[in-house]
């Protein structure tokens, strides 16, 4: 196989593992979403129908979360935000939330 193709494939392999390692979800899904258009490139190229499934499939997962994200700076479900928090958390508030939840799911059972 030639160098400029197993290159490609290295390069997206390794996008995959960067998206993974980050923190905010925006971020991880962008990343993840480029990996997955580097390896459609690759597994074309090297014949591999199945790879080509699974990263398109992926593209349109990656595509949903990223419609389903809160804005960035705005808080969403279960508190994901795109923007880190202007105060820490304390373990009082912590467990209000936990008290908070625990009441929740008391109701809807």
């Amino acid at each position: 196989m030639p160098l400029m193709v197993e290159t490609i494939g290295w390069f997206g392999s390794a996008l995959i593992l960067v998206s993974l390692a980050q923190a905010r979800p925006r971020r991880l899904h962008l990343l993840n979403l480029g990996a997955c258009i580097v390896l459609i490139a690759y597994n074309a190229l090297i014949g591999a129908v199945p790879g080509i499934g699974l990263n398109a499939g992926l593209i349109l997962v990656n595509l949903w979360r990223l419609r389903t994200l809160p804005q960035p700076g705005t808080s969403g479900p279960a508190g994901m935000t795109d923007s880190k928090p202007s105060t820490p958390v304390t373990a009082t508030e912590s467990a209000a939330e936990a008290d908070l939840s625990t009441e929740v799911r008391a109701k809807t059972l």
